[in-house]
């Protein structure tokens, strides 16, 4: 796909995602609203928070961070040389823009890769499809595991444990495929990750929710987080967290909205914090890469 053509979709589906988003949130906030006595009944058990709950959120989300460069720095290995901790620090500041108008976070980062890595803008967006694929498979495979789980009534931790490890050592022995189930193995980490997010958002407003019901929720999420338009699933994931909650949990839709605006708040911060130091030290690197490639006197 030519450059143009993917600034043409920018033009065209950014400026309308993100109006989307804004009008979710903005609904979402109206429903708390009418709400609001049930919602401050909730937020009654954030005076006093559970310190490890506010440890498990924060530090879920600095790990996502990190597992989501990771993920993505294995799969560009094939087209071109990438640091793992360049990835890292691309991925944060990128996802930090994309909570922007006009969503310029992936297009910041493609033409990075082009720019800085030699890696052809053809190959950066035939990873991003390649991410989609392998996300959507494993939030696939994870939920029908939960449905076998659920009717052998059996937990769902050791079953993951041992896909995963089933996936890493698979990758041992199939080199044609290695990228990808390693990639897949990461995906399976930050999945778990993003259990841990909601089991201690939900926890946190004092709502009760089990594991599998957390695991679910984050299969959904991981996924609605790529779709297209919606910066890092702005408003679209309020509304499908808050839909799936009185399904999966005993709690009612604005409590799943609460929830999900807990997660989404501390999101915004350790996202902003980490997105700011990246770009930091990405700068640094770029100046001490541009120096030691600058001929010698």
């Amino acid at each position: 796909m030519h450059r143009t053509q993917l600034r043409r979709l920018q033009d065209i589906g950014a400026p309308i995602g993100f109006v989307l988003g804004l009008i979710l949130i903005a609904a979402a906030l109206f429903v708390l609203w009418l709400r609001h006595e049930d919602v401050a009944t909730a937020l009654l058990a954030l005076q006093s928070p559970d310190p490890v709950m506010i440890a498990l959120l924060l530090g879920g989300i600095f790990i996502n961070v990190l597992l989501t460069g990771v993920f993505f720095g294995v799969l560009l290995s094939k087209y071109g040389n990438v640091r793992m901790a360049e990835m890292i620090a691309v991925l944060s500041v990128a996802t930090m823009l994309n909570f922007l108008p006009m969503q310029p976070g992936l297009f910041a980062r493609l033409a990075y890769h082009k720019t800085a890595n030699a890696i052809a803008l053809r190959d950066s967006v035939k990873v991003q499809f390649q991410a989609l694929g392998i996300s959507t498979a494993t939030s696939a495979g994870i939920i029908v595991l939960l449905i076998v789980c659920h009717i052998l009534s059996i937990g769902i931790i050791v079953p993951i444990a041992l896909v995963t490890a089933m996936t890493a050592a698979a990758s041992l022995f199939l080199p044609g495929a290695r990228h990808f189930l390693i990639a897949t193995v990461i995906r399976l980490l930050e999945l778990a990750t993003w259990a841990a997010r909601y089991f201690a958002a939900f926890t946190l407003l004092g709502l009760t929710i089990d594991i599998p019901a957390a695991t679910a929720l984050a299969c959904v999420s991981m996924v609605v987080s790529l779709v297209p338009m919606f910066g890092n699933g702005m408003g679209i994931r309020e509304w499908t967290i808050g839909a799936l909650s009185p399904y999966l949990t005993p709690n009612q839709v604005l409590h799943g909205l609460t929830a999900e605006f807990v997660n989404r708040a501390a999101e915004i911060v350790v996202i902003a914090v980490c997105g700011l130091i990246a770009l930091a030290w990405l700068a640094r690197y770029r100046r001490t890469i541009a120096q030691n490639q600058s001929p010698q006197p």
